[in-house]
């Protein structure tokens, strides 16, 4: 089956030469029509900068410099701006970490709301969209529609601007929402009503989700696959029941060693070290100066993401000699 979104072999670069920072670095990433998809990571692993690459925002000194991102069979990579203008908000939506600064202090809320309708033309006005803002905004749980279109950002919860912002992001009922640490910024209890927001959206609109984050626990609450991001590349990539029950790859079992238990007593083992920086990126195995199981090639060469498994891949030299971590 096609995918709705097809990665391969995504590179972005800042500056250029033998100084590039290499942010992205060959990602391959599938994404199905109605799917969630978790890409998780620690800060500074590519995430972010993978989804701009995608939806073609990066800073003026971050270019791609090689891949392609098909979406419904038509490389986004090749479009020109305006061709990318008349997708982004269409159909696909990208939602970021801080609502309060996704959105004008100096616009109502609902006006905000309403932008993508007049910019697309499904709407003449901001005054013929606010029948349909205002279905978007019950549809996301406001409680009060009527007062808070009036209202400006400052004027609502974190939780409720965040609403606010995924209400903009569905306004043109998209395919795609590309979601960017959008409970980050939130207190543990509105998070947990943003995540049943997103899984009602999936659910109901059939919208297909990429969903990154840095905490495993969030992806679990949404996601049916998960792919794990680490210096610019993908580490491994399965079924998120399987790979969180069974890791395979030495960093997204340290990532998970991370994550409190509740139920058991276990104590948090925090991962050695720190990610790379990508203008000076190791030798060999990217996460071999932390991984408890290198060994002295890994310092040498890099190995492919392989299969570990059904429907499952990993990036560890260990695989190639038949054992099992």
């Amino acid at each position: 089956m096609d995918a709705l979104l097809d990665v391969q072999g995504l590179k972005t670069h800042f500056g250029s030469g033998e100084h590039a920072v290499r942010a992205v670095d060959g990602v391959d990433l599938a994404v199905q029509a109605g799917e969630a998809m978790g890409l998780v990571g620690e800060s500074g692993c590519g995430k972010s900068m993978f989804a701009r690459s995608l939806m073609r925002l990066l800073p003026p000194n971050g270019r791609v410099v090689a891949g392609q991102a098909r979406f419904r069979g038509e490389d986004l990579l090749a479009k020109s701006e305006a061709e990318m203008c008349a997708l982004r908000g269409s159909e696909i939506a990208l939602v970021l970490q801080n609502p309060l600064t996704s959105l004008n202090p100096t616009l109502r809320v609902g006006v905000q709301i309403g932008e993508p309708l007049v910019a697309h033309g499904v709407a003449r006005s901001h005054r013929g969209a606010r029948g349909r803002v205002l279905e978007l905004m019950r549809a996301m749980h406001l409680p009060s529609p009527e007062e808070h279109y009036r209202q400006y950002p400052h004027e609502l919860s974190g939780g409720m601007r965040q609403r606010a912002v995924i209400a903009a992001a569905l306004a043109c009922r998209p395919s795609l929402l590309i979601c960017d640490e959008p409970t980050t910024a939130l207190d543990v209890a509105v998070q947990a009503g943003i995540l049943e927001l997103l899984r009602e959206i999936k659910d109901r609109h059939g919208a297909a989700i990429l969903l990154i984050s840095h905490d495993v626990a969030v992806v679990n609450h949404l996601c049916e696959r998960l792919a794990v991001m680490y210096a610019g590349r993908l580490v491994e990539t399965g079924p998120t029941r399987d790979v969180l029950a069974a890791p395979k790859h030495p960093y997204t079992q340290g990532l998970l060693q991370c994550v409190p238990r509740l139920r058991t007593r276990r104590e948090m083992v925090p991962i050695s070290g720190e990610v790379p920086d990508p203008a000076a990126l190791p030798t060999g195995c990217k996460f071999h100066p932390r991984c408890p199981l290198v060994e002295p090639r890994c310092l040498d060469s890099e190995p492919p993401l392989a299969p570990v498994g059904e429907g499952r891949l990993a990036r560890c030299i260990l695989y190639e000699q038949g054992r099992s971590l």
